[in-house]
């Protein structure tokens, strides 16, 4: 790295090696009241408790310790080019991580008068006192090295700061008060955030309900992250710019109806707590419909079995469902409502009762969806249960529909006093290559309409409730996860619950897949090797993990959803988004590589055959140079005699080229060899790009008369 200015670099550091007198650290206090968005990072849990968590546990077994030793090489190309980045400013990779103890917040505040965004991140310096001032260091030479211009003092709220102005660009403006880093866009803002930190009774983010109702529903001491939006704000500030059509979708679905929203990732026992509060008293569009309008006691839980490993409920209206649909419909297309329902009506009319009146109406507001592994199973029991107000009627129509859809046979069978039917698809002459041959079936469980992909299904469920086999509401895992997110909030669940047994789940891919990549998965060409056949064993990843739990809770003010699990589900969303964004990139990079090298290819392909045909020529020269003269040049005559003539042949040798420093030079820059063997052997070389003998990339390898006819 070029070494930077002293004048540069030390006008640049003064406000980062600087201390002032401690202020307020809560950052929400320090921003102003109309800030639009906030993100805060904090991995101080994570270095106090975070070895209590599942996922560590599961780290630190030996087994999973050894395989992971064999995966090492995949991921340490990139660890070794970021390892050498920091080390061009002077920064280590232990510095991030120590760095990482303290809070870290990015803040849009809005637009400046000039149209540029006003940003601001704040960074706790203060215990980390080495690291911070070597990553301090690297910031101010990092800045000055892609800002492109020279820094300059100026005044933030009192305190000395740098502020680098880039011609295309926003500028960045930066300051340390008692260990704690702000940076931004605007030193208005920076100012003002100053005179709060301080003691000014400013108004500030911390002080408005929007962020103080979030926040209260959702921060706890042990937050890894927080981000909170003012909904509300971003679209007024940005809805002018939205496409007609983006506007009409954040109506139609009740958006514009969010005063704010937030999310908090935190540590909570074993595992991480991913928690979502919107913030909407008044909910209208699609929002409004899912919301219940009224006190209903979910029970789907206390019906499916406790060997379920995926369950989902919720509470619906869907006739109003319905009615928003054919709303939107025409609101997007008019007339594409009315042509619904047309529809619906003439449906209605084939299958000889009102489908919205008899069958839809009668269904909810409870619906949910259960997958279960019974017994040795190996294809699990998938069903859907919805809650449904006259039971008689709505197996009656539910028969009915499917009979009238297209003549479809519907069997019937008793199973345990319980009438199961079942439309058999065997008779219609389907194409079984393409469609399974599945016998959809229905029947009514305990008030519930239950629809399956086949009777034994059905006949399980049934069995296990005459049976009072346990239930998933039974199972215990269920009850302490439940439990544990009713702590904050005794109706958590009112709107739905979610719950994965990610421990037998975990177990059932791991005992049929690692089998599988033992003996099928060969060595992938070009990469490093994974030895999987030190792969862990199951109980050693199993032992300790635990389900997901997440509920859904409507209250007064919005809607919020909880979630508990060993991962965290924010991560692994990002983690997926990001591996995503990693693969296109890679790709993208390994696209650009090859159009790159195919285009330098190409390049030097065609200065090679230039190459190849002045050397052709200059050849041609010698040999006319020697039937006039009756021997060949010397070295010492070389390039001379192709300009200048010979005393039989006074006239130039070549006429299209010129010497340059007594020199004829190839297409690299490099001057041609002429090299004489012996009275009547001679050689014309031209040594590449590099201008050196014995070249191996492409572009520096040799080329000579003799060699390249």
């Amino acid at each position: 790295m070029p070494l930077l200015p002293a004048r540069l670099c030390t006008l640049a550091l003064l406000p980062l090696l600087a201390a002032s007198p401690a202020g307020a650290q809560d950052i929400a206090s320090m921003l102003p009241p109309e800030t639009l968005a906030h993100v805060e990072i904090n991995g101080e849990p994570l270095h106090r408790i975070g070895g209590r968590l599942a996922i560590a546990r599961i780290m630190n077994e030996p087994e999973v310790r050894d395989f992971l030793r064999s995966t090492e090489a995949l991921a340490g190309a990139g660890y070794e080019q970021m390892t050498a980045t920091l080390e061009r400013f002077g920064v280590e990779f232990e510095d991030l991580l120590e760095l990482t103890r303290g809070p870290i917040t990015l803040s849009f505040l809005g637009m400046t008068a000039q149209s540029m965004p006003d940003i601001v991140v704040t960074c706790n310096l203060k215990h980390a006192k080495d690291a911070s001032l070597r990553l301090r260091v690297a910031l101010a030479r990092a800045l000055l090295e892609t800002s492109g211009a020279e820094p300059k003092q100026v005044d933030i709220g009192g305190h000395p700061g740098t502020m680098l102005a880039p011609n295309d660009g926003p500028p960045v403006i930066h300051t340390v008060i008692d260990g704690m880093m702000l940076m931004g866009t605007n030193p208005t803002s920076l100012g003002q955030m100053v005179r709060r930190m301080e003691g000014a009774d400013d108004p500030n983010l911390a002080g408005t309900p929007r962020w103080s109702r979030v926040a209260a529903e959702l921060r706890t001491k042990d937050d890894i992250g927080y981000a909170w939006a003012n909904v509300g704000g971003l679209l007024q500030a940005f809805g002018d710019e939205m496409p007609q059509e983006a506007g009409m979708a954040l109506r139609l679905y009740g958006y514009e109806s969010i005063e704010a929203m937030g999310f908090a990732f935190s540590l909570d026992g074993a595992g991480f707590r991913d928690r979502v509060f919107m913030l909407a008293p008044e909910l209208d569009g699609l929002l409004g419909h899912l919301s219940p309008k009224r006190e209903h006691t979910l029970v789907a839980d206390r019906m499916v079995p406790a060997d379920a490993v995926v369950f989902s409920q919720a509470a619906l209206d869907f006739g109003a469902i319905l009615r928003w649909g054919l709303q939107v419909a025409d609101q997007v297309e008019p007339g594409a409502g009315e042509e619904a329902r047309a529809q619906i009506n003439a449906l209605s009319d084939q299958v000889g009762f009102d489908l919205e009146k008899d069958l839809l109406h009668l269904l909810g507001p409870e619906v949910a969806f259960y997958a279960a592994l019974p017994g040795q199973a190996l294809v699990p029991d998938v069903g859907i249960l919805v809650q449904v107000s006259d039971t008689t009627k709505a197996e009656v129509n539910l028969t009915r529909l499917v009979q009238g859809l297209g003549n479809i046979p519907v069997k019937t069978l008793e199973y345990q006093g319980t009438k199961i039917s079942y439309a058999d698809l065997g008779g219609l002459g389907l194409d079984w290559d393409e469609v399974p041959p599945l016998k959809p079936t229905w029947t009514v469980v305990n008030d519930h309409l239950l629809i399956t992909l086949w009777p034994q299904s059905a006949k399980n469920l049934i069995r296990g409730l005459k049976a009072q086999e346990p239930r998933l509401a039974d199972k215990p895992e269920y009850k302490r996860l439940l439990a544990q997110l009713r702590e904050r909030n005794p109706d958590a669940g009112n709107g739905g619950r979610n719950y994965t047994d990610l421990k037998r789940l975990v177990g059932f891919i791991l005992d049929n897949g690692v089998p599988f990549a033992q003996s099928l998965i060969p060595p992938i060409p070009g990469m490093p090797d994974i030895e999987w056949a030190a792969f862990p064993s199951t109980e050693a990843v199993t032992q300790h993990m635990f389900g997901m739990m997440g509920t859904t809770t409507w209250t007064k003010d919005g809607a919020i959803a909880d979630y508990i699990s060993p991962m965290g589900i924010g991560p692994v969303y990002v983690g997926l988004l990001g591996a995503v964004g990693v693969a296109s990139l890679k790709v993208s990079t390994v696209a650009t590589i090859h159009e790159r090298d195919m285009a330098i290819h190409e390049r030097d392909m065609a200065i090679d055959d230039v190459i190849k045909s002045e050397i052709e020529m200059l050849a041609q020269a010698v040999r006319v140079y020697q039937l006039a003269e009756g021997r060949l040049p010397n070295e010492s005559e070389w390039p001379k005699f192709l300009f200048a003539g010979s005393k039989k042949h006074p006239a130039p040798y070549i006429q299209h080229r010129a010497s340059a420093n007594g020199h004829i030079h190839d297409p690299w820059g490099n001057p041609y060899v002429y090299k004489k063997s012996g009275a009547k052997d001679f050689e014309i070389i031209s040594y590449g790009a590099d201008g050196a003998p014995g070249g191996v990339a492409p572009h520096d390898r040799d080329i000579s008369s003799k060699r390249d006819k």
